[in-house]
């Protein structure tokens, strides 16, 4: 079943629940406006999904335990796309793969 819930008076989360914590696919809105949205496993981003930042930038792929792993797409507001991997809270652009 689908619920919202809003675990503290600044975020908000709508999908579905098990054991009181998000779970299967839904969105969550943060504090500051941003937003994941995508699959979720006990309580955290873990699966496909997409981080949504305050400036409008996208960032796409494969998350484990709210960390992305893999290769992703980080998206500007421009329409300009990027493909490469984040490392320590960094992003490292393929080098062979232009921005679009």
């Amino acid at each position: 079943m689908i619920k919202t819930i809003y675990p503290t008076e600044f975020s908000k989360y709508v999908a579905e629940l098990r054991l009181m914590k998000p779970y299967g696919s839904g969105t969550w809105t943060f504090a500051d406006k941003s937003t994941y949205s995508g699959e979720w496993i006990s309580g955290q981003f873990t699966g496909k999904g997409a981080l949504t930042l305050q400036d409008g930038s996208k960032i796409l792929g494969y998350w484990q335990d709210e960390q992305i792993i893999g290769k992703c797409v980080w998206r500007l507001p421009n329409g300009t796309s990027y493909e490469g991997q984040i490392i320590d809270c960094k992003f490292i652009r393929d080098p062979e793969k232009k921005g679009k």
